[in-house]
């Protein structure tokens, strides 16, 4: 055995391992220089270090998804701290679908430097294509923010290449319809229940006209099994609610301030005692802000006059099967949406004549208010005076009739309402999306 094969083997030996070190050492250089590269765009000090600080302003936003699609802002939890206050507003169209309004109102560094922007979805559109476009143009209203920071750097803007514009034909002529219907299920052994629910509308809006038409109704049954009685029979309940309406709404718009409009509506309700209720009327509103701010503030006053005919299913209080009676009704409407928060505040006086003692007034409000960092105050509430149950039955409700809800009752009042406080703090920054457990 040649004594030079030991020495060989050794020399092939080390010079494999020495190979191998050289190889791996070259590539941990490689990984460690790549992710050098990727840390100097997405490394997260450098991103809340220049990133503009965003405060979201939008309750019915998809916060997750707009984290995830745009990550090159810092997400922070108060207004206060916020560089950017991106405050979305939405009405509904008259096609169906929903025009969202992007207010980008500048703070701090960017003070003075705001934008406002306007997205509108058609009827047909779904709700993963509203959320992307609607994001996307949240991003579009960043650029001019993200292009005084470092960030502008790793900024690219590309292009999705369309037809040329060409003159709209529209063979529907605004005219939008609609047919909706639905129904559910509920019950155990002693208690089942059924829903119908059924709608059809015709619209048309455009900037001179607002014309909508729907006609509908719902259809309650619930039955109640008590057992049986002391003789063997069965005792069953059996408690139905039926309601059936129809309505057309003409308005023509009269300027910036003022609007006219023509009402006719028509409804059957077994809770109320009406098996048919025919009514027309006439309005005049004056909005004092233009109806072009109406998404961010609105200050209106309606009036309306019109005639009602009743045909009740039984005798009323007042004796009477049917009667038509003259009515008006004065509103006021007052909205308001700020970044210190919001208000929303209805007050409508309605009565009969020449009897204006048959009457009602209508009382809504909702105010929510940002008092200091991390701390919002809300409230909400609604109250009725009434003093216009002219289609009540004659004689009193069985006691079946009112634990089953199976009829109106007498009332000179009703009200709902709420107060809430809600206060955060800790961290600022809100960037981080983790869907673990259904987050």
């Amino acid at each position: 055995m040649s004594p030079f094969k030991p020495a060989v083997r050794f020399s092939s030996i080390k010079l494999l391992t020495v190979l191998l070190s050289l190889t791996f050492l070259i590539f941990l250089s490689f990984s460690a220089a790549v992710g050098q590269t990727e840390e100097e765009t997405v490394d997260s000090d450098s991103l809340k270090k220049y990133a503009p600080k965003l405060f979201l302003d939008c309750n019915y936003c998809d916060h997750d998804y707009i984290r995830r699609e745009i990550p090159f802002v810092n997400y922070v939890r108060d207004t206060r701290e916020a560089q950017i206050h991106l405050m979305i507003t939405s009405q509904r169209t008259g096609s169906g679908g929903e025009a969202f309004t992007l207010y980008f109102i500048g703070q701090l560094d960017f003070a003075g430097k705001s934008d406002t922007l306007v997205y509108i979805s058609g009827p047909d559109d779904t709700d993963e294509e509203v959320r992307e476009r609607s994001t996307n143009l949240m991003k579009i209203g960043l650029i001019p923010y993200i292009a005084k920071t470092p960030l502008v750097n790793s900024l690219i803007i590309g292009f999705t290449e369309s037809t040329d514009p060409t003159e709209v034909v529209d063979k529907w002529n605004s005219w939008v319809f609609s047919i909706n219907g639905n129904s559910w299920l509920s019950g155990e052994a002693s208690l089942s229940n059924m829903n119908l629910w059924y709608n059809a509308s015709a619209d048309r809006v455009t900037p001179e006209w607002k014309i909508e038409m729907s006609a509908g109704g719902s259809y309650n049954e619930s039955r109640f099994d008590l057992g049986d009685d002391s003789l063997g029979n069965a005792n069953v309940i059996t408690s139905i609610r039926r309601y059936q309406y129809g309505d057309v709404e003409v308005v023509k718009s009269l300027g910036d301030h003022w609007s006219a409009g023509v009402f006719a509506a028509t409804y059957s309700s077994i809770f109320n005692n009406v098996n048919a209720s025919t009514s027309g009327a006439l309005a005049l509103e004056y909005n004092i802000f233009p109806y072009e701010e109406s998404s961010k503030k609105q200050l209106r006053t309606s009036y309306k006059i019109g005639y009602r005919y009743n045909d009740y299913m039984d005798t009323t209080i007042n004796n009477k099967l049917y009667e038509g009676l003259m009515y008006n009704s004065l509103g006021v409407a007052f909205e308001v949406i700020e970044k210190w928060g919001s208000v929303d505040v209805y007050l409508q006086g309605f009565n009969y004549f020449p009897d204006v003692s048959i009457n009602n007034l209508i009382m809504r409000g909702r105010v929510n208010i940002r008092i200091t960092k991390g701390l919002s105050f809300n409230v909400s509430g609604r109250i009725s005076l009434i003093h216009d149950q002219i289609s009540l039955p004659k004689g009193d409700a069985t006691q079946e009739e009112i634990l089953l809800q199976q009829t109106q009752l007498a009332t000179n009042y009703s009200y709902n309402g709420s107060v809430g406080l809600r206060y955060t703090f800790g961290s600022i920054y809100n960037n981080v999306v983790n869907p673990r457990f259904g987050n």
